[in-house]
């Protein structure tokens, strides 16, 4: 299948934020029939992208020409996004992922009454006339406004609320928020904000992301600063000049600085993803593609700021002493109760192969499991990740899952026996994690 250029950055951007695991670029709903451009699907949640390149005809009056285009890229991507929201919502196994119809989606469609369903509109093809009118490329928005009465302005209720991006606009979308979490926390608090009877004129999206990213106190949430918006008629106004102030400010290369080690967790989910696809996991293999979804989408689920904590435990003993195994533990910023037991493991002989490797790294992860399930006992989850040490050639990787709930009598035993004769965790402090947050 061949795409166009706007098709080829939304299949890149969409990638980078939701992983392969979750986004899908154009999906069928029957032989040669396209449901849409992108759908991510990431367990309740359904964001469903229709992307139009039409070219703005600057030879016919302003008027005309916004006319024309508007019909087709807003009008044309509004029509897809509602056929689409109700072909999924109709007929759910009827979604494939190739024009023959013979790949299944491989994703569960949450239940209509569960789904939380986010509609987005990428038009292309105006920017350089809504610069050159406007003074800046992102279409204007206007809360108040559902059709094409007023030159480069779109809307957000039609009735159902749509998020309407231009090209400069989702670019900075993707560039903020480039992960599940932290771009789907943007929708929501966007729509809930706009959804007020309160009037908002915003000069492009991008400038509504540089004030939401720049809104963040300390390690608190972002949220949409409508208390700082300046109200011009009763109408509040996002002014343009703020996505270009924030591109160039301290704040955007010391925030890009901070985050780079999270980028291991990003890694980390689309290494197991990789190798399931082309069937090399030595480990895991015969589990369906589900079963691995359904435990990733538990570390995917973290914003960037959680998994920079996370991965900073890490970065802490990845290049130690290869000789030995290093242990870590963090606890999840966004939800409370979920710890990450980090294990890397020395170098290892080249005797080993990588299917008694993994056999054994599989026990020994599961023995400090078992250990931190009691050395932690408020933790719900823990999720154990074993990974080799830098110095090591070995690629093997290794990921469990345990519940609180799986505690008991006879595994308390087991786990004071493993910290008492094989010295797991036997040195760690058992404080509770979420009270050492900066």
């Amino acid at each position: 299948m061949s795409f166009n250029e706007s098709e080829e950055r939304l299949g890149e951007l969409t990638r980078k934020t939701f992983l392969s695991m979750w986004s899908y670029q154009n999906p069928h709903y029957a032989k040669g029939k396209e449901l849409c451009d992108a759908l991510v699907v990431f367990g309740d949640d359904m964001i469903i992208i229709s992307d139009k390149l039409i070219r703005f005809d600057e030879k016919a009056s302003s008027d005309v020409a916004w006319k024309r285009w508007y019909k087709k890229a807003i009008t044309g991507s509004i029509r897809q996004l509602r056929g689409a929201l109700s072909q999924i919502t109709k007929f759910p196994q009827n979604i494939f992922c190739d024009v023959h119809a013979s790949s299944p989606f491989p994703l569960k469609i949450p239940s209509p009454e569960k789904m939380r369903v986010h509609l987005i509109a990428v038009a292309n093809g105006a920017e350089n006339i809504c610069l050159e009118s406007l003074g800046h490329p992102g279409l204007r928005i206007d809360t108040q406004c559902n059709v094409d009465s007023t030159f480069m302005t779109v809307g957000t209720k039609y009735p159902e609320f749509i998020h309407i991006f231009s090209k400069t606009s989702l670019e900075a979308i993707f560039d903020c928020f480039d992960t599940t979490r932290d771009l789907i926390d943007y929708l929501r608090r966007k729509q809930e904000a706009l959804s007020e009877p309160e009037r908002f004129l915003i000069c492009g999206e991008e400038n509504l992301v540089a004030a939401y990213v720049c809104s963040q106190p300390g390690n608190g949430d972002f949220h949409i600063p409508s208390e700082t918006f300046h109200t011009v008629q009763g109408v509040k106004l996002i002014p343009a000049g703020l996505w270009n102030m924030y591109m160039e400010s301290e704040i955007r290369a010391e925030r890009n600085r901070i985050r780079a080690p999270s980028y291991t967790i990003d890694n980390l989910i689309n290494h197991i993803a990789t190798e399931f696809n082309s069937g090399s996991l030595i480990v895991g293999q015969d589990k369906p593609f589900s079963h691995h979804e359904k435990y990733f989408r538990i570390m995917a689920s973290e914003s960037r700021l959680s998994r920079q904590t996370i991965s900073a435990t890490l970065q802490d003993i990845i290049s130690e002493d290869p000789s030995t195994f290093w242990c870590s533990i963090s606890e999840s910023k966004d939800k409370p109760g979920l710890l990450y037991l980090w294990l890397v493991y020395p170098i290892i002989p080249k005797s080993v192969t990588d299917e008694q490797l993994e056999e054994f790294l599989c026990t020994h992860l599961r023995d400090h499991i078992t250990v931190a399930l009691y050395k932690f006992p408020y933790a719900k989850y823990i999720f154990g990740i074993c990974l080799p040490n830098t110095a090591s050639d070995r690629n093997s990787h290794g990921f469990q899952v345990s519940s609180g709930e799986f505690r008991s009598s006879e595994l308390k035993e087991e786990a004071d026996k493993l910290e008492r004769e094989q010295g797991i965790l036997a040195h760690i402090q058992t404080y509770n994690i979420m009270s050492q947050r900066l």
